[in-house]
């Protein structure tokens, strides 16, 4: 290691020497200084090859995420630097990486564990956090739960576990949250490919999600305008090109927004029915959704007469009673919704807005009320219909928000 020192540091004496010598040629330098110079240097260069070497790119935060792929775009907002929050009052000032809840988390760098941060001013089951500073770097990192609040950890090692975000968020994208103490980006020492406002659009185009565009647009976190817009569809069509296309519209959002908000809506709509095709099954054991025929009870097509008066205004698609009930398509589930005024067995329902539609479903016992879900995924079980309408062939109700005929997306 001397010799190699030795040998790169030489030149640069010399050159120093020379220097000197020019300024004043009078003096000499001495053995002291020479050797007292060349220390200096040798140590220098030895403390930055030591710090490069130290720092370099940040390891692996969860366990399942080997690259630290950022959150992108979910019901909640966007995961990037910089991403809108609280209809654009504020932004989000770090990275969220990508982590399943109870997974392992590990240190991205070696550094001290300093004190516990909480991510919220109040209480909840993801209010957890540290602080990390060392080779460098100080970063916070939220939604965890600390091996330790104190003392030295090394790059790789185990620095805590993801908390359940999905109780207090069901349907975004869980994640930690890391943050630079300086809040400035950490995107680049993830090593990954940055996630920026143009590819988390880009991701929910080709997942047929456009109808988080319109929410996220809403709630002030993107803005889009009638080129973007035409540009997103023409990258719909032709998938295959899409990388290739994805640039013509980069330079459209860093422009700024041409906003045109109903115009917008309508056309993601209208993007959103072409593209998304027929619902997938919706309860387990009957594959092509077969309607209800006519019992003693009624019938249950589109339209079919009631004694009550008045029409049935959804379809009724036969499911037996405890039978699985799947996600006719990607979407939100928006709340609960029951389908009669007084309570008996079968009175639960769920509201489900996705991929350019919006639905009840009655009767069945949703899995969850609030949250992102997708197209087969099971969304509830079949409620025992049979205990209130003896006789009735048992069903799910569909129902479009709108009261037209969902009959055509079965």
């Amino acid at each position: 290691m001397s010799d190699w020192l030795g040998t790169k540091t030489q030149p640069l004496l010399e050159c120093i020497n020379r220097k000197q010598s020019i300024l004043d040629p009078s003096l000499e330098t001495t053995t002291l200084v020479t050797q007292t110079k060349m220390l200096i240097v040798r140590a220098i260069i030895v403390a930055t090859l030591i710090s490069s070497v130290a720092a370099g790119p940040w390891g692996q935060i969860c366990a399942g995420n080997p690259r630290n792929k950022a959150r992108g775009c979910d019901g909640y907002g966007c995961g990037y630097y910089t991403a809108p929050r609280e209809d654009g009052r504020r932004k989000h000032l770090g990275v969220d990486v990508i982590c399943g809840d109870g997974s392992t988390v590990y240190a991205p760098f070696s550094g001290m564990i300093e004190r516990r941060m909480n991510p919220h001013g109040g209480r909840s089951v993801i209010n957890n956090g540290v602080k990390l500073r060392g080779s460098g770097f100080c970063v916070h990192m939220f939604y965890i739960r600390p091996v330790t609040y104190r003392g030295w950890i090394d790059k790789g090692q185990k620095i805590g576990e993801m908390l359940p975000m999905q109780r207090v968020y069901p349907g975004i994208t869980s994640h930690v949250h890391v943050q630079n103490c300086n809040r400035f980006n950490v995107t680049r020492y993830l090593k990954v490919e940055e996630v920026t406002r143009e590819s988390a659009i880009l991701d929910l185009t080709l997942t047929n999600r456009e109808e988080l565009v319109v929410n996220l647009k809403v709630e002030g976190n993107l803005c889009e305008s009638d080129d973007e817009m035409t540009d997103v569809m023409v990258r719909r069509k032709r998938s295959n090109t899409v990388h290739r296309n994805f640039n013509s519209s980069r330079e459209l959002w860093r422009n700024g927004c041409n906003m045109f908000p109903l115009k917008v809506i309508v056309f993601v709509a209208l993007v959103s029915i072409v593209a998304a095709g027929p619902w997938g099954q919706i309860c387990a054991g009957n594959p092509r959704n077969k309607v209800r025929g006519c019992d003693k009870f009624g019938c249950g097509h589109y339209g079919a007469p009631r004694i009550v008066g008045g029409k049935h205004r959804g379809v009724d698609v036969i499911c037996r009673d405890g039978s699985t009930v799947y996600a006719p398509f990607s979407g939100t589930i928006g709340g609960r919704v029951n389908p009669y005024r007084k309570n008996n067995a079968i009175n639960n329902g769920l509201l489900l807005r996705g991929s350019g539609f919006c639905i009840h479903m009655f009767y069945i016992r949703p899995v969850r009320y609030r949250g992102w879900i997708k197209k087969g995924q099971k969304i509830g079980v079949m409620l025992p219909m049979q205990r209130v309408y003896r006789g009735m062939t048992s069903h799910v109700h569909v129902q479009n928000c709108n009261r037209s005929n969902p009959t055509r997306n079965l």
